[in-house]
């Protein structure tokens, strides 16, 4: 398996966060008109010891809060490599 690069939390949300920050109210109508929920679900992996940084910004957070989103975290660790003797 190939080496997982550290990569920050704040890296994985931001792209989201420019795409949906802007459209809450159209989201917010949405979940109104359909009776929806909004949830957020991150996938976190950690490998031979690489661990991602866990900031979430204070703007992801309030788009979380305007659109009344539950934030779901699932973290997977997987063992380290053995040492080579």
């Amino acid at each position: 398996m190939a080496k997982n690069k550290n990569v920050n939390l704040h890296d994985v949300l931001l792209p989201i966060l420019n795409v949906f920050q802007y459209k809450t109210d159209t989201i917010n109508r949405i979940k109104e008109e359909l009776n929806l929920n909004v949830r957020i679900e991150l996938v976190i992996t950690m490998i031979n010891g690489y661990t991602p940084g866990l900031t979430i910004s204070p703007e992801f957070s309030r788009f979380a809060s305007a659109t009344n989103a539950s934030i779901g975290i699932d973290i997977y660790v997987y063992p380290f490599s053995e040492p080579e003797e």
